[in-house]
């Protein structure tokens, strides 16, 4: 195994000042390192180091997921807004998105992710001392590949955005795991640029639910007839993105399983 083509650490920075920049970087190298972790534990079992490290990647990622959600809400709020020419629906998004600045970080929250950061640094820098023959990981890709076309054909077919979400989960870390080849054959280039357009679109889905359900928070506060039209109007414009990215998942997803 190699990390020649995966950036796996963390950018340097002040853990005080995580603007959206740093905090999509730092996610990043999470979901990386988790992706790589998952196949190592598939190729040598459970070993405590590896396993101490998967939990702080894990509780770094849990502490940055509120600020993370509050920016592709605000972000799909401004896009919602460019979508769409009533002029009373674009107001109702913009204040939303008034509504999304999330609370700053504790001084304590703040100094447990720095700490964290040169803790996953430090750990994952010994990850390059496990070596496997390429047979080995090849086997395991094409395995999981083969099971996630499986389950995709018939997940692409609902609109269970939870399942999709789960799944979703799934081809980002296959992808990160294709990343990790030293021979980057046609294939699993096709591959992997593939899973990680699949992935974008499933994100995008995910990111969808997510503002749904804000929405839908902020919806209960008022009463008024007319303020619950407008947010019926926002709904069909969450669902609508939806759809839009559902039907481009499929066009993406034919393809990788036409491999099959």
């Amino acid at each position: 195994m190699t990390t020649d083509n995966t950036d796996i650490t963390f950018p340097g920075h002040s853990a005080s000042s995580l603007d959206e920049a740093s905090v999509h970087r730092i996610r990043k190298g999470t979901k990386q390192l988790r992706a790589r972790l998952q196949l190592l534990r598939q190729l040598e079992g459970r070993h405590h180091e590896t396993e101490q490290l998967r939990n702080s990647v894990k509780e770094l990622a849990h502490l940055l997921a509120a600020q993370r959600d509050a920016d592709v809400m605000a972000d799909a709020l401004q896009d919602m807004i460019a979508r769409t020419e009533d002029l009373e629906v674009q107001q109702l998004l913009a204040s939303l998105r008034e509504e999304l600045k999330p609370e700053p970080l504790a001084a304590k929250e703040r100094k447990r992710i720095h700490k964290l950061i040169s803790e996953i640094n430090r750990s994952s820098k010994k990850l390059d001392s496990h070596k496997h023959e390429s047979a080995e990981i090849d086997k395991i890709l094409d395995a999981r590949l083969a099971a996630l076309c499986a389950m995709g054909r018939e997940l692409l077919q609902t609109n269970d955005w939870e399942a999709l979400h789960d799944w979703r989960k799934q081809v980002k870390k296959l992808m990160y795991q294709y990343q990790l080849k030293t021979a980057l054959t046609p294939k699993i280039l096709f591959v992997f640029e593939h899973l990680s357009e699949l992935g974008s679109h499933l994100g995008h889905i995910n990111d969808m639910s997510i503002l749904e359900s804000f929405v839908r928070g902020q919806e209960i506060r008022t009463a008024r007839a007319h303020d619950l039209n407008l947010f019926t109007k926002v709904h069909q414009l969450i669902e609508m993105r939806r759809q839009e990215e559902l039907s481009d998942c499929r066009k993406v997803f034919q393809a990788i399983d036409n491999l099959q």
